[in-house]
């Protein structure tokens, strides 16, 4: 399989609804691709690795039980801080805030 950061979003829903790869695997994938790139990108400001790794979980335990809770189901995202998030820094991208 090639690396799942250049599959796209579809190829990646697809090998998580086929069980070829769990969310967890994924996201863990994404967090070390992140810790291993960002530095000279600096895309990812405030990161909440840990609350990702429990949603990821969450949605594998959902599919276990044949329930998908969406088209994007267990599929890790970011979400730009240009508004306020709950639980979270915002920068609005300015890593000075």
């Amino acid at each position: 399989m090639k690396d799942v950061a250049l599959l796209s979003t579809v190829e990646q829903v697809d090998l998580i609804s086929r069980n070829e790869i769990s969310s967890r695997e994924l996201t863990e994938h994404f967090i070390a691709r992140i810790e291993r790139c960002d530095g000279e990108i600096n895309a990812v400001v405030t990161r909440d690795f840990e609350t990702a790794l429990i949603n990821a979980d969450a949605a594998d335990s959902v599919q276990a039980k044949g329930q998908v809770l969406g088209r994007l189901h267990g599929v890790p995202i970011t979400v730009k801080d240009a508004l306020e998030t709950k639980g979270l820094r915002s920068t609005g991208g300015a890593v000075e805030l």
